[in-house]
Formats: structure tokens, sequence, C-alpha cells
């Protein structure tokens, strides 16, 4: 008597998907769903964006609320709503970037110049953590010196 073939079962567990509610950056979740999308296998956008949609807690899920998952396109509305209404975590971080990356120009008084760094980071928070360091500031370092 002949034994029957025997056939290689491989169940793959998929990595569980971490909720997202809203109070984290939407650019690091996003990445990191990307990640875990690679990683379980989720090829189409609509698979993915099913996925996405069941990770939504409190008021994430009610700003993705209407969105089906259905169709490819819904991937992309999903992070576009979350973008709108959450994005302004990521906003202090864009900020001092450019707050950083702004110098003071030959031509600009320091009363310019300060102009300037309050329409880049409003509440001049910024301003005055490195106009009192002098950081990157020549003339708003003398005038520091000279008057703080």
């Amino acid at each position: 008597m002949v034994a029957p073939p025997t056939s290689n079962i491989v169940f793959r567990q998929a990595e569980p998907l971490k909720p997202y509610n809203g109070t984290g950056s939407v650019k690091q979740y996003k990445e990191y769903f990307l990640r875990l999308s690679l990683c379980n296998g989720w090829d189409t956008k609509a698979e993915q964006a099913r996925h996405l949609l069941v990770g939504m807690e409190g008021a994430a899920a009610e700003a993705v609320r209407g969105i089906s998952g259905e169709n490819d396109a819904d991937l992309d509305k999903i992070w576009e709503c979350l973008k709108r209404r959450f994005g302004f975590v990521d906003e202090p971080e864009r900020a001092m970037r450019r707050f950083d990356s702004r110098k003071q120009m030959p031509h600009e008084t320091v009363a310019m110049f300060e102009q300037g760094t309050k329409v880049i980071a409003p509440g001049g928070v910024a301003s005055v953590k490195y106009v009192h360091t002098g950081r990157g500031f020549p003339v708003a370092a003398q005038v520091c010196g000279r008057h703080c």
C-alpha cells in the first residue's frame, strides 16, 4: 500500500495594525502603514484602504467616515482626509526647519528680519529662542548683546 502524498500548508500570520486616533503624526503613521502593508502583503490600494479604515479610532474614524475602501482611489482619499484634519501635528517641525534655514540678508534691518521670522514661526517662540542665543543672526546678535 502506498501512502498518500502530503502537501505542505504554510500559515502566514499578519502583523497587527496599530490603531490611529489622530494624536500622532499623520506622516509617521503613513510611513508605518506602508511598511506594514509591504510586510503583510497588502498589494492593492483597495486592500490597503480597507485595512487602513479598520485601524482608525475616535476622531480619525470620524474624519474618514463615508469612505468605503472599495476602490483604489479611496486610499488616497483617506490619506488626504487625515492630512487635512490632523496635518497640524507636523506643522511645528516644518516651521522650525524653515526658520532654521532663514538667514538675515545684509540689506535687512533687525525689524524686517524679525517680521520675516514671525511669518515663518508665528508666536515668536523660535525667534526668542534663537535671537537670545545669537545663533545665525549676526546683526540680531549684536543688538541683543547691547540691549538684552
